[in-house]
């Protein structure tokens, strides 16, 4: 209730009907009944390295919880292309859940209240065959679904590596995004990318990579905090399609053997489950 009344700066009649909005939008998705009764092996873990990228860093200076994600690495375009419009959806509603249920569990951790998250997306490598219409209105249409679940959660969104193209890409099509989203984003080119990012987070968050301190197990990329991204191989996107459709199960280590024995499908050879 909050969030709906902050993301309406206050106007309780605005916030209702957002509410009502929410609540109708929620209940067509089955939303609450995903985390049980959904496919998690297809809706969550196949696509995990490449698609959602990004996870959480930490928290800011003055405490928010930090995300960051690696957009200009995903090929935005071509997997929107790829794939069923609604199969996208059930991929970020579970990754909202999921990141809403650790914001939630880390503001009762630490005994503060939630007040915004600042998201950090790196578009380094997105490129001028990435701008596409089709491609950002299938994004807005993301962001919308997320407004449902997630509204008011951005305190701030930090664009940086920003490239020509991204920017150009963002004159052209940002108009299709809540005016309240575009306010929130602060952008800046590779060179100006650090000197952003220390506005609001401390150099130890920071990944090395971005220009910080942050390593995990000597990587600078922090890749055991953050999934890489970059566009699935195509045995992965077919396993996802094969699990939705209800023609492949992921077997455990110690059960692949019954594979063999037709009692399910081994699982593919690029899958990080192996």
């Amino acid at each position: 209730l909050l969030r709906f009344l902050r993301a309406e700066k206050g106007k309780v009649i605005k916030a209702n009907k957002k509410i009502r909005e929410a609540i109708a939008w929620i209940e067509e998705n089955d939303v609450l009944n995903a985390i049980d009764t959904w496919n998690l092996e297809a809706y969550e873990k196949c696509l995990a390295p490449w698609w959602l990228s990004g996870g959480f860093l930490g928290h800011g200076l003055h405490g928010e919880p930090v995300a960051l994600e690696r957009l200009g690495r995903c090929s935005w375009p071509k997997l929107s292309n790829r794939l069923d419009f609604e199969v996208l959806k059930k991929l970020d509603i579970i990754h909202c859940r999921r990141c809403l249920a650790a914001l939630e569990e880390d503001s009762i951790r630490r005994g503060v209240p939630f007040s915004g998250v600042t998201l950090v997306i790196d578009l380094k490598g997105f490129k001028w065959s990435d701008a596409q219409f089709s491609a950002a209105w299938t994004l807005s249409k993301m962001v919308a679904c997320r407004s449902h679940l997630l509204p008011e959660t951005c305190h701030r969104i930090l664009f940086v590596r920003v490239p020509t193209p991204f920017a150009k890409a963002w004159s052209m099509f940002s108009y299709l995004l809540d005016p309240g989203t575009i306010a929130k984003v602060q952008m800046a080119t590779e060179s100006e990318t650090i000197s952003l990012l220390r506005k609001f987070i401390g150099d130890e968050v920071i990944p090395a990579y971005l220009g910080g301190q942050r390593h995990t197990e000597g990587d600078p990329y922090c890749r055991k905090l953050l999934a890489p991204g970059g566009f699935p191989p195509e045995e992965a996107l077919q396993r996802l399609e094969r699990l939705i459709a209800g023609d492949d199960v992921y077997l455990p280590p110690h059960r692949r053997g019954e594979a063999s024995q037709g009692e399910g499908a081994r699982c593919c050879s690029i899958c990080p489950m192996q």
